[in-house]
């Protein structure tokens, strides 16, 4: 639930994008929701990373490629935003339907 919640408020807010020179890890998205063993089910395979004082929460999830192409550029795969209550958030897609781990 919290996984969807949070893919939700991804999908629905706009976000401000925050320059960073250091580019989020990829996770694999083993074991949550449409994904095994690393392997998307949908198109690609997301890793979100939630950022606010103190702790860090990463979400993995699996997304459609209009969502990646709006979000996610093939040159740069992973960006971070920035909500307006602070939280720092990381979106990092991944192609070819895996994560590296």
């Amino acid at each position: 639930m919290f996984i969807k919640f949070t893919y939700l408020i991804i999908c629905i807010y706009t976000f401000r994008e925050v320059d960073s020179d250091s580019m989020v890890h990829c996770y694999s998205c083993m074991d949550v929701g449409d994904c095994v063993d690393g392997h998307c089910l949908g198109d690609y395979c997301a890793s979100i990373t939630i950022n606010n004082v103190g702790f860090s929460t990463v979400v993995k999830t699996c997304v459609d490629d209009s969502v990646r192409t709006k979000y996610i550029s093939e040159d740069r795969p992973c960006r971070r935003y920035d909500f307006s209550n602070g939280f720092l958030t990381d979106v990092c897609i991944c192609g070819s339907n895996y994560c590296n781990v």
